[in-house]
């Protein structure tokens, strides 16, 4: 990949495995980058491995390692959550299928992972280890219900302050999630979830999520969510040591159309809004020891509002051939010490109007 623009240019080569004797199935790959920017030059490395075991159709079990060193950099087209990581993880799963035909319920799937992340200088990464477990319920009616927890061990955050220091945090509980869905019925298809979960430093949030699919004519579909959020500890990274923590009201909406109203003809309109409203709860700056201390730095309380809208018309002039004539406009916007309510927050969003744009584009056989 070369880029002039940046004066960069990468090289990654990688070298994919795999193996496979009765019911025991491995797979990795070795990954080298070569990175050359501003006459400036680095190497990395990494890879992983995963070693896979099914003794029945209804279980499986697997284990995999992963280690990329701090220089390792395949983004230039590709992706890579991280580098600087050792990672060991532990999966399972069991699926029980064989109930009664007068029961309810057609299947159970039980699933649990354990995570073991460090970085390359032997600190626990807290946001990254974790154990997870997840029970999901399929019933004959099509509904699903499903429980899905993580916890954290302690350990450190070595991204949340941007290269301005480690973080050390307690344990804590990831995802304490509980969502209920259902198949169609008639014009109908509804799910809701809960989640309790904490993403500050020693206090909880809570979420909703309820969305409704519409059908009403087979050519005509409408998907509505809605999600508020309520925290009593977000904490952000806000400049070089320090961090701060705010007690936090979010609300998400998103309204999808999609109309088939003749053959090859498509039209889809998309609506989303996001609101944050943030006020201040305490100031942190990161101690001698990783560990957040309380300061009496001034930091304000802010709103962040967000609005897109989407029309757009497709016409399948052949297969992998189309024509898009599309319309979008929205914006974003940031406001310090907000006077007003998170319901009028949403208002004042619809206004946004930082991009309003109409855009054709002919696609043909790529």
């Amino acid at each position: 990949m070369d880029r002039p623009f940046l004066d960069r240019n990468a090289l990654v080569n990688s070298f994919d495995y795999t193996f496979k004797r009765g019911k025991i199935y491995a797979r990795g790959k070795f990954l080298i980058s070569n990175i050359n920017e501003k006459k400036k030059s680095k190497t990395g490395y990494g890879g992983y491995t995963t070693i896979e075991y099914r003794p029945s159709d209804n279980c499986l079990y697997y284990t995999e390692f992963t280690r990329y060193d701090d220089e390792l950099d395949i983004n230039d087209m590709g992706y890579l959550r991280r580098n600087n990581l050792s990672e060991g993880v532990l999966y399972g799963e069991w699926q029980q299928t064989d109930f009664s035909e007068d029961s309810k319920i057609a299947s159970v799937m039980w699933r649990g992972v354990i995570i073991l992340d460090r970085n390359n200088e032997g600190k626990s990464l807290h946001s990254g280890t974790n154990i997870y477990f997840v029970w999901n319920e399929k019933l004959k009616s099509g509904s699903d219900i499903e429980l899905d927890i993580t916890y954290s061990p302690s350990g450190y955050d070595d991204f949340i302050s941007r290269g301005n220091g480690v973080v050390y945090l307690d344990d804590r509980v990831e995802d304490l999630l509980l969502s209920y869905s259902t198949q169609r019925r008639g014009m109908w298809r509804k799910s809701l979830s809960m989640r309790v979960f904490q993403e500050g430093y020693d206090d909880w949030a809570v979420s909703l999520k309820g969305s409704i699919s519409l059908y009403p004519h087979e050519d005509l579909t409408i998907d509505l969510s809605l999600e508020p959020l309520w925290s009593r500890d977000w904490l952000i990274w806000m400049w070089g040591d320090r961090l701060a923590s705010f007690s936090r009201r979010k609300l998400s909406t998103d309204i999808v159309t999609n109309w088939f109203q003749a053959e090859k003809h498509e039209i889809r309109l998309r609506a989303q809004w996001l609101v944050i409203d943030a006020d201040i709860e305490q100031a942190f700056r990161i101690g001698p020891d990783s560990r957040l201390v309380p300061s009496n730095d001034t930091i304000n309380s802010f709103a962040a509002i967000n609005f897109g809208l989407q029309l757009r018309y497709r016409y399948e002039i052949a297969p992998l051939s189309d024509f898009y004539l599309v319309y979008s406009r929205g914006g974003l916007d940031y406001i310090d010490n907000p006077d007003k309510s998170t319901l009028g927050l949403l208002g004042t969003s619809t206004s946004l109007r930082n991009s309003d744009q109409i855009m054709m584009k002919l696609r043909y056989r790529f």
